[in-house]
């Protein structure tokens, strides 16, 4: 992981892992950036109708998502939100959405550079 946390994400081990197929980890990308608007589309649905299981579920593969990329901060905040779906707290949920969203954005936008 980056020693900066100014940085969104930590690529090292997926381009490790995937090197040489520059075209596998596009694809990647392009699919958290298909997927990503989507789910959180949902996650704010599911605060709108205070449905905690649909919370849990959307946090949770947003949780999945960002792990591909180390994108820690975002990932500590998709945790937080499954673990509100669990929960009932509300509260916390609604102030947490918004920075989850700009964390999202920044992530998207570092992830936009390996493009």
């Amino acid at each position: 992981m980056p020693d900066d946390v100014n940085i969104p994400a930590d690529l090292s081990d997926l381009l490790e892992d995937l090197a040489g197929q520059e075209g596998a980890i596009k694809d990647l990308i392009n699919q958290f950036n298909q997927d990503a608007p989507r789910y959180l589309a949902q996650l704010r649905e599911a605060v709108e109708k205070d449905d905690a299981r649909g919370l849990e579920q959307v946090a949770h593969r947003l949780k999945s998502l960002l792990g591909i990329f180390q994108a820690m901060n975002a990932y500590g905040m998709a945790e937080r939100l499954e673990d509100c779906g669990r929960s009932n707290c509300w509260n916390e949920v609604r102030n947490l959405v918004d920075e989850f969203d700009a964390e999202l954005a920044r992530v998207r936008d570092y992830l936009a550079g390996f493009l």
